[in-house]
């Protein structure tokens, strides 16, 4: 492998109703659901989907990130 060229992988996640989450690294367009290769995971766990949404809060509450509008 090519040291110069490197691959970079990142993931989105939404979180539904408090119990369940899909992570994936798929983009909503048209070739990342007729060409590329994706991958994703759904949880149905209250557990997790509160870690997640704790994580986010974090990122948000230390701006790191910024909420929406």
């Amino acid at each position: 492998m090519d040291a110069k060229r490197k691959a970079v992988l990142h993931a989105k996640c939404v979180v539904i109703d408090g119990r369940t989450a899909f992570v994936s690294s798929a983009n909503f367009t048209e070739a990342a659901q007729e060409r590329n290769i994706e991958v994703g995971v759904l949880v149905r766990s209250e557990i997790v989907a509160e870690r997640l949404m704790n994580f986010f809060a974090a990122l948000i509450s230390t701006g790191a990130v910024k909420r929406a509008l």
